[in-house]
């Protein structure tokens, strides 16, 4: 691949300079500053089901600038090369935008070329924890039907106010204390 693609999650850095000059002096990595959301963003903006509030222990996110995987995808330019490497940490999104790529076949697409995923998957209550019902369908879609292999896997502590975990999480034995895990998945 001669050029990665970053999606970047901090909606913030969208108005930095700092950050935009910064991103402009890696020569085979183009960022795009935008925010990953799941199927309810992409709802809300064509008038569909209201999307539920992204409030974590960093604020507030915007929502009419998130978009959905498949959105960031097509927005690429004409001809570039295909993303084999892809990095979510977008602070308690991961959840809804995985599983709606598992219940929606045409945005699964985006995810083709991808080779290597790694994903920092947030437990805690204090931001957005996956229901029983993403959980079971992001390990469902990503090691079943997309065929990934955990290739590593690294627990993150967090700061103190994150370090717990939701609770059918707990009560299946995931220790609390930690606010999230840093997975890596090849294929």
């Amino acid at each position: 691949c001669d050029r990665s693609f970053l999606f970047e999650e901090s909606l913030t850095a969208t108005t930095s300079p700092r950050h935009r000059r910064s991103a402009s002096r890696m020569s085979k990595t183009h960022f795009h500053f935008a925010g990953l959301g799941g199927s309810l963003i992409a709802s809300k903006r064509t008038g569909g089901a209201r999307a539920a509030d992204s409030i974590n222990s960093y604020g507030t996110i915007d929502e009419a600038r998130l978009m959905t995987l498949e959105e960031m995808v097509a927005r690429r330019p004409r001809g570039a090369a295909p993303i084999r490497v892809l990095t979510i940490d977008c602070e308690g999104c991961e959840w809804a935008a995985i599983e709606h790529l598992a219940h929606n076949s045409t945005a699964a697409e985006a995810l083709g070329p991808v080779r290597l995923l790694m994903i920092e998957l947030h437990v805690s209550p204090s931001m957005i924890p996956p229901t029983p019902a993403q959980f079971a369908a992001v390990f469902d879609f990503l090691l079943v039907r997309e065929r990934f292999k955990l290739w590593s896997l690294r627990t993150n502590d967090g700061y103190p106010f994150d370090q717990n975990v939701a609770d059918f999480l707990g009560v299946g034995g995931l220790a609390a204390g930690l606010c999230c895990y840093e997975l890596a998945f090849v294929r």
